[in-house]
C-alpha cells in the first residue's frame, strides 16, 4: 500500500524532533503497513495543496493507493508577484523567511482590514468538491481532514450552502459532520490548546498520536 500525504505544517510534522517517527501521517502509515510519500509543506495554502496534488498525479504519475489531505485554513490564499514568485497571504499573520518585504507586508495589511471570510470559506469548499471529483474520476481513494479554522467557519450561519454540504462525501471527509479537525482531536479543554503544544503552536508528539488514532478510528469504521 502506498500513501500520498499533502497538507501544511501540521501534516508535515513541524516542530517535532523526528517528524518521520512522530508525525501523525507517518503513524497512520505504519499502522496500515503502508509506504508514505509526504508532500506537505509548512505555511502553504490550499491552492498549493491542489497544485501539488496535480503535479504528483499528472506530472510525476504517482499512483498512490490512498491520498490523505490535511486541508489548511481557507484564509490562506496563494498569490504571486513578478519579483519573488508565488507566496501565501494570510490575514493578521506576519510574513517570515524570504517572504518578508514591504509590498507583501502591505498586502497582508489590506487583507487583514478587508478580509471576507464567507467568500474564502465558500471558495475553499468548491476546491474540496473539485478535488474530490478529480480523485473519483481517476479511481483514486482519498481521505480528507481539516487542520484548523475551516470547521469553525462551517458552523457559522449562511457560510455553508446546502448544495455544498450535499456535494461533500461525508464518509471520506473525517470530522466534517462533527465540525471537527486535527485541533479538536488533540485539544486540552482546560488549557484551550493542543495537549502538548509546541512553542510555535503546532501539535507535539502526544497530540500527533491522538490525531493519528482518531484518523484510524474513522478509517477502520470505529466512527460512523
Amino acid at each position: 500500500m502506498k500513501i500520498l500525504a499533502l497538507g501544511d505544517s501540521f501534516t508535515y510534522g513541524e516542530e517535532l524532533d523526528n517528524p518521520k517517527e512522530q508525525g501523525w501521517v507517518y503513524i497512520v502509515a505504519r499502522q496500515l503497513g503502508a509506504e508514505i510519500k509526504n508532500s506537505a509543506r509548512p505555511g502553504c495554502s490550499n491552492d498549493y495543496i491542489i497544485k501539488r496534488l496535480m503535479r504528483e498525479i499528472i506530472e510525476l504519475q504517482e499512483k498512490p493507493d490512498l491520498i490523505i489531505i490535511g486541508w489548511t485554513s481557507c484564509s490562506r490564499i496563494e498569490e504571486a508577484d513578478n519579483e519573488l514568485g508565488a507566496w501565501c497571504t494570510w490575514p493578521a499573520r506576519s510574513l517570515y523567511g524570504n517572504n518578508r518585504n514591504s509590498f507583501r507586508e502591505e498586502r497582508i495589511k489590506y487583507r487583514t482590514l478587508h478580509n471576507n471570510e464567507n467568500w474564502e470559506f465558500r471558495r475553499w469548499v468548491r476546491q474540496v468538491i473539485l478535488v474530490q471529483d478529480f480523485c473519483k474520476a481517476r479511481g483514486l481513494d482519498y481521505r480528507f481532514v481539516n487542520t484548523f479554522g475551516n470547521q469553525n467557519c462551517a458552523k457559522k450561519a449562511n457560510y455553508l450552502l446546502e448544495w455544498m454540504d450535499r456535494e461533500i462525501d461525508h464518509s471520506k471527509f473525517y470530522g466534517w459532520k462533527e465540525y471537527e479537525g486535527m485541533m479538536e482531536w488533540c485539544w486540552d479543554h482546560n488549557k484551550l490548546c493542543p495537549i502538548d503544544k509546541c512553542p510555535a503552536g503546532h501539535p507535539g508528539p502526544q497530540s500527533n498520536e491522538m490525531i493519528a488514532q482518531k484518523f484510524l478510528d474513522y478509517y477502520n469504521n470505529r466512527i460512523s
